[in-house]
Parts: C-alpha cells; sequence; structure tokens
C-alpha cells in the first residue's frame, strides 16, 4: 500500500512539472505579448520634441485639458490673459487666438536629469504691448479691437526671440511640465518685462494684463 502511494505521488509530481514546462512559455508570450505594447506606449510619450510640439499646440489652441493636466502654471497665467483683455468672451478669444498665431517654439538643447530632462528652448512670438502701441487711436472701439487683431496674427508683425528653459518630469503617461518665467514671459514676446514699470495711463490698461500675470507667477 505505501509502496502504491509512494508511485502515486511520483506520477503526481512528473505531471506538475510537465504542466509547469508547458504553461511556462505561455506565460513568456504574454509577458512579451503586454510589454512591447507598454515599451513603445512609453518611447512615444517620452518623446521631447513630440512633448515640445504639443505643448506649443496647447497653448496656440488653449487646450485646457492638456494644459491643466501636464503644466504648472500656464493655466492660471493663460486664463489671466484671456479675461484680463475684455469681459467680452469673444473679444477674449480673437485676442488669444490672434495673440499665439505666430508663436514658435524649438529645441535647443537638452540634458538628462533626475526623473527627467531639462530642456533649452528658443522661443519666438510677438509683443503684444508693442503690437498694440502702433495701432492708430479711433473713437470706434469695435475698429480698434479690429486693427488690433490684424495686427497681432499678422505674419510679417515684428516678433522677439528669446531662450528659455523648461523642466520635464517623467510620469508612466509622459512628462509633466514646469515652466520657468522665462518660459512665460518668452511665449509673451517679452511683454512680462513691462510688468514693473508699465504706464497704468496708456491707451487702454485693458489690453495690457502684465501686472496681474506677473502676480500670478509670483503666487504660484
Amino acid at each position: 500500500m505505501a509502496k502504491k502511494a509512494k508511485k502515486a505521488r511520483r506520477n503526481y509530481h512528473k505531471r506538475s512539472k510537465k504542466r509547469s514546462l508547458f504553461i511556462f512559455p505561455y506565460v513568456i508570450m504574454a509577458l512579451i505579448i503586454i510589454g512591447i505594447p507598454f515599451c513603445i506606449y512609453q518611447i512615444y510619450v517620452s518623446n521631447v520634441n513630440r512633448t515640445v510640439d504639443s505643448l506649443e499646440t496647447a497653448i496656440k489652441t488653449y487646450d485646457t485639458e492638456y494644459i491643466e493636466e501636464k503644466t504648472d502654471r500656464l493655466p492660471i497665467i493663460l486664463d489671466v490673459l484671456r479675461t484680463s483683455y475684455s469681459d467680452d468672451g469673444q473679444k477674449q478669444k480673437d485676442f488669444y487666438d490672434n495673440n499665439f498665431e505666430n508663436l514658435q517654439i524649438e529645441i535647443e538643447n537638452q540634458e538628462k536629469r533626475p526623473h527627467g530632462k531639462e530642456v533649452k528652448l528658443k522661443i519666438t512670438n510677438v509683443n503684444y504691448i508693442d503690437v498694440y502701441e502702433k495701432i492708430d487711436d479711433s473713437e470706434d472701439d469695435e475698429k480698434i479691437h479690429a486693427d488690433y487683431m490684424a495686427a497681432l496674427s499678422d505674419p510679417n508683425q515684428e516678433r522677439n526671440t528669446r531662450e528659455a528653459t523648461i523642466f520635464l518630469n517623467r510620469k508612466l503617461n509622459g512628462y509633466s511640465i514646469s515652466e520657468s518665467r522665462d518660459f512665460i514671459n518668452a511665449i509673451l514676446g517679452g511683454a512680462l518685462e513691462y510688468a514693473d514699470d508699465f504706464d497704468k495711463d496708456s491707451k487702454d490698461s485693458s489690453a495690457q494684463p502684465t501686472d496681474t500675470m506677473n502676480d500670478a507667477i509670483k503666487n504660484n
């Protein structure tokens, strides 16, 4: 009886071993099937060029979902930029869209940092304050607005180019973006440089929200 039990246990262990050897290749195959798409996805979302291109597009199109998910201070800065121009929703949109029509962001250099990368950018855009100062005076506010929007979006408008740095922090779903004050100033064509000494008695203070944006940067 004892011999039969011993033989049965021996046969059971043999079958278990064979079953394990039979299942093992399928486990490896499943890991490969799952792992390859994940690796491809990580390469895709962790591409610095793609991240910077997506950032530029999000700024130009006011993609609030992307901006709020991926960036640090941009949500409040861009909201202040829009709402400080006018109380009229359509004029806010006009100003925002035309202000970033000429925005260009290019990568100059990138360096690895713990948990991410430091990216040096070359950023070109119009300075909306300088553009506004060139608009002819008029008693017709609608004409001033129309002329201003046309001037902002003019591809031949004078543009300023500045260097700025952003920090990309690696996440499972790509990078989160930390923006420097230089970056904010650069995408605005240098407009923040007027924040400390801007003349409050200029033609229309509603068209220059640099002071409130400067406060927003300091408080975030």
